[in-house]
């Protein structure tokens, strides 16, 4: 279990930029997971910070560096029998990765499936982590288009006990990822590849040309393919609009997917 030494850990490493908050909140998750006993020793161990950049991060740590000290409650997320979200009825998880665990649900007002994406308790009492998730949910509201993956809700469930549950609750794309695709039949056609790339560019274009958003994480994660063949861009967790407050994507720290991103954006540079 995470304890409060490894959480301030965290807000050491990213208040000092030595690694980006989804690497972090990765690394988080695998400590909750009982993978590592703490956050400095598996962020050392997957080579995202030196020894130094640790004890530099340490140093700076507010908590006491004791192990067992304040352990995080894990919410009802914890297990696979789903979080309980007042209107939805969780069915399955869908996947999950360091900046939250992604659930197939049911909204049972107009009783159609959705998917809702929860923040990790870990990462919940972060207002960091927070602000980051809910942006996620403002940008994908502000788009409408065929090839984006719809918002439909945003909030918190406050249980009589335990953390705070942030949701985030997206269109259902009945289907897998592209990375999945790949994985399974070892490339695409030339005419799917196309036909792919045609409608991711047609989702980035409007993203920019009717919101001002730059996606910033296109990867074959995510991009959606249902069982109908349509293709669906998600994930804007780290979409940036180019009128929004900077003090939300700090320059000189570089952040996405490494083999995936551009490279002003692999520099840290604050234009995209």
């Amino acid at each position: 279990m995470p304890t409060e030494a490894d959480q301030s850990f965290a807000d050491a490493v990213i208040r000092l930029r030595l690694a980006d908050e989804s690497h972090v909140g990765e690394c988080l998750k695998t400590v909750a997971d009982g993978g590592s006993p703490s956050l400095s020793q598996v962020m050392i161990e997957r080579g995202l910070l030196s020894r130094e950049e640790a004890g530099r991060a340490m140093t700076a740590s507010d908590a006491p560096h004791c192990a067992g000290e304040g352990p995080v409650r894990m919410g009802p997320d914890a297990d696979d029998s789903g979080p309980v979200i007042t209107g939805y009825e969780v069915l399955a998880k869908l996947g999950e990765g360091g900046m939250g665990t992604v659930w197939k649900a049911r909204q049972t007002s107009l009783n159609r499936l959705v998917a809702i994406k929860i923040l990790p308790p870990v990462l919940s009492a972060n207002e960091k982590f927070i602000t980051r998730f809910r942006r996620e949910a403002l940008a994908t509201a502000r788009l409408n288009h065929p090839h984006i993956v719809s918002a439909i809700d945003v909030g918190v469930e406050k249980p009589d006990d335990g953390p705070e549950i942030h949701y985030f609750v997206m269109e259902y794309v009945d289907g897998e990822s592209l990375e999945d695709v790949i994985e399974r039949a070892g490339k695409l056609t030339p005419e799917r590849t196309v036909e792919t790339v045609t409608a991711v560019a047609k989702a980035l274009d409007h993203a920019w040309s009717n919101a001002g958003i730059v996606h910033r994480d296109v990867k074959p994660g995510n991009i959606l393919i249902s069982r109908a063949g349509a293709v669906k861009l998600a994930d804007m967790g780290l979409a940036r609009s180019a009128w929004e407050d900077a003090n939300l994507t700090s320059t000189g720290l570089a952040i996405g997917t490494p083999h995936y991103a551009s490279p002003e954006q692999a520099q840290g540079k604050a234009e995209i």
